[in-house]
């Protein structure tokens, strides 16, 4: 299965749970089958999510280390 966009996710956990909220459904093998398949998107939200915090950080700190060299720059032109 290919990756989901973060709004194919979105809508996808959202039908998900309107199935599970459904009145009509009482078969439980059916309920069952939608927990999974909630769960597992949740865990590949989660992942994305972590990865994304990953990448906030790794640009933090360029931007830490960026601009401690422009100041050195800065400091030995002036």
């Amino acid at each position: 299965m290919a990756a989901l966009s973060r709004y194919d996710l979105s809508k996808f956990s959202d039908d998900m749970l309107a199935l599970l909220e459904d009145a009509d459904t009482t078969d439980e093998s059916v309920i069952e089958c939608l927990k999974q398949a909630l769960g597992c998107n949740e865990l590949e939200i989660y992942d994305r999510l972590e990865y994304l915090a990953k990448l906030v950080r790794e640009y933090k700190a360029k931007e830490v280390a960026f601009k401690s060299e422009a100041d050195h720059f800065k400091a030995r032109q002036g």
